[in-house]
Formats: structure tokens, C-alpha cells, sequence
């Protein structure tokens, strides 16, 4: 959605900022070293298809074979390989500040906060400023904030009919989106003027007015539910963003995409949208495999590692 995850991306920074309202403690062990960890995998994947032959299509010398290798090897944030994971550790960085600040606010300036966001979010897109993705993450990190410290939750669960209301506004929501993006991606190939009407549809009207607007409508639907914990649906959700990492990586997406399964030419066959339904189950399920054996093995080894080169810095390098 919107070719950034769309609603999937403003439910996790909505949930980032419900939790995290009430806490200003930074702790970015776990994604410091799970950005690590597909930045070596997505530099080995490299080495090795690149050694069978596979090519690709932005890498034509010596110095972007280093810049791949290297960028991904030793800088996997900062590079931007992932823009939600540098967008992400930026936030986090920054949430004890906007914490403390939306807590000054009353309500209606805690609205007029996230509307003041929004302008500058959507401004962005059309402006691609360098930080669009952090003012996403800003945007959806303070609707989510917002609904805890107000409890909105609460408040929408005492009003009748709110459910059947929220679930057809968000299927007409979603249907419009689906519309809409197939209507301005069609017109993106056409004229300038067009090409114009299309980024307006696909990136205001979709991704300022209905993603905001549907992934609200989904927090508040699925935040009042009342579930049993269940470990399998614990596990796959542990592994969402392990699957993002590895298929989402400029090299995976390139040898999964293009290089194995090939969707970019039978994209327009008559049976691509099943072969395309296909190919994301058996990505999802192969990704979610190697990330939760990766979560089992490897990670509690990284943050071990992790946690004695932390002791060794504060013992010999900080001031008493």
C-alpha cells in the first residue's frame, strides 16, 4: 500500500505510541541487533548470487558492489536499506521528547498537534522531503499516543452501533483505496498533468485521508477485542518484522522478486493475481520460518554479545 506497507506501517507506529506514551526508557537492543543480523544475511545473499551469475539491474561497477556489500555489512540503519527501521530508530530516539511534550498538551492541543503533523506528513509527500518517513512514523506515533492518554478506546466502546458503523466505513474505505491507487497508477503513464492527478490520488487522497482514517478505524476495532493469548499468533507476530527485513532488503527483493519467482513478467498474465496470492503465502512462510529460528538461536547470543560490549564501554569509556 501507498509502496510503504501503507496501514500495516500506521497500525505499528500507532501501537508504538500507545505503549510507549508512559515510558521514556530507550532500548533498541533488539532492532539494533536484528538490523545487524539481515545486514550480514542480506550481504552474504549478495556475495553468493552475485558469485552464480545473478545481476542486478543498479549494480554496474566495482564502486556499487563495495557500496552494497559494505553499506549493508557495517551500517545496515543508517544506509536506509530499510527506511521504516531507520524511521523507526529515529523515533524512539526522539520519543522521550515527544512524550514529554504531547503530555504538556491539553486535548485539543494534542489534536491540533497531530493535525499541525499531518500538514507537514502530507506536505512531504509531494515535496519528497529527505525525513517524509519519520513524519510518518511521528504521525501515527501520536494518533496512537493520543488514543491511550484520552483512553479512546473506552469512550468508542459505550456508543451503539459504533462497531457496524467503523466496519463499513472501513470497507468502503478500503475499497476506495483499491480504486483509487489502480486509477492513478494507470494515469502515471500518461501525460505530466496526469502523471500530477495520479500523485495526488495515490499519495493525498490515499495515504493522508484513508490510511490515517482506516488504520484508526482498525486500532479501535481490533484494540476493545478480547482474545485469549494464543503462543502461535505471538510467534508469527515476533516475526513480522523479520519478514519485512529479509524480503524488503534492496538485494532479497531483487533475487526473491525478480530473480525467482519472476512476478515482473507475468505480471499482467490473466492468472497473476492467484500466482501473486501464491507467492505471498510461501515468501511470508519461508521468512517467518528462518526469522523465528533466527529469534530461538541466534538473538539471545546477539544481545549477550550485545550486553558485555555495553559493560565493557561503561567501565572504560564513561565518566563516574
Amino acid at each position: 500500500m501507498n509502496g510503504r506497507g501503507g496501514i500495516g506501517v500506521a497500525l505499528f507506529a500507532m501501537l508504538t505510541g500507545y505503549f510507549l506514551i508512559y515510558n521514556d526508557k530507550i532500548n533498541l537492543k533488539k532492532i539494533v541487533c536484528e538490523s545487524v543480523y539481515y545486514g550480514l544475511f542480506a550481504t552474504l545473499l549478495f556475495i553468493i548470487s552475485y558469485a552464480l551469475g545473478y545481476r542486478f539491474d543498479d549494480i554496474s561497477s566495482l564502486i556499487s558492489l563495495l557500496k552494497y556489500v559494505v553499506g549493508d555489512a557495517i551500517l545496515p540503519i543508517s544506509k536506509g536499506n530499510w527506511w521504516f527501521v531507520t524511521a523507526y530508530v529515529l523515533i524512539v530516539l526522539l520519543h522521550p521528547l515527544i512524550n514529554k511534550l504531547f503530555m504538556k498538551l491539553n486535548e485539543k492541543g494534542c489534536i491540533v498537534a497531530i493535525l499541525a503533523i499531518w500538514f507537514v506528513y502530507t506536505l512531504g509527500t509531494f515535496l519528497d522531503t529527505t525525513f517524509y518517513s519519520v513524519h510518518e512514523l511521528a504521525l501515527f506515533y501520536c494518533m496512537g499516543a493520543y488514543i491511550r492518554k484520552y483512553n479512546v478506546l473506552g469512550k468508542v466502546t459505550m456508543k451503539k452501533g459504533y462497531r457496524f458503523v467503523m466496519c463499513v466505513m472501513l470497507i468502503l474505505s478500503i475499497g476506495m483505496y483499491a480504486l483509487l491507487t489502480s486509477y492513478g497508477f494507470q494515469m502515471s503513464t500518461d501525460s505530466i498533468i496526469n502523471k500530477g492527478i495520479s500523485k495526488i490520488i495515490t499519495f493525498f487522497v490515499c495515504g493522508s485521508v484513508i490510511v490515517p482514517l482506516s488504520s484508526f478505524i482498525i486500532f479501535s476495532l481490533i484494540g476493545n477485542l478480547k482474545c485469549k493469548p494464543n503462543s502461535v499468533i505471538n510467534t508469527i507476530a515476533a516475526s513480522t518484522l523479520g519478514v519485512y527485513m529479509i524480503h524488503e532488503s534492496a538485494v532479497a527483493r531483487s533475487v526473491i522478486w525478480h530473480g525467482l519467482l519472476k512476478v515482473d513478467k507475468l505480471y499482467m498474465g490473466a492468472l497473476f493475481p492467484i500466482y501473486a496470492l501464491v507467492c505471498i503465502i510461501i515468501v511470508f512462510s519461508v521468512c517467518s520460518f528462518l526469522d523465528i529460528i533466527r529469534l530461538r538461536f541466534i538473538e539471545p547470543k546477539m544481545i549477550g554479545i550485545f550486553n558485555r560490549c555495553e559493560a565493557i564501554f561503561v567501565d572504560n569509556f564513561l565518566v563516574e
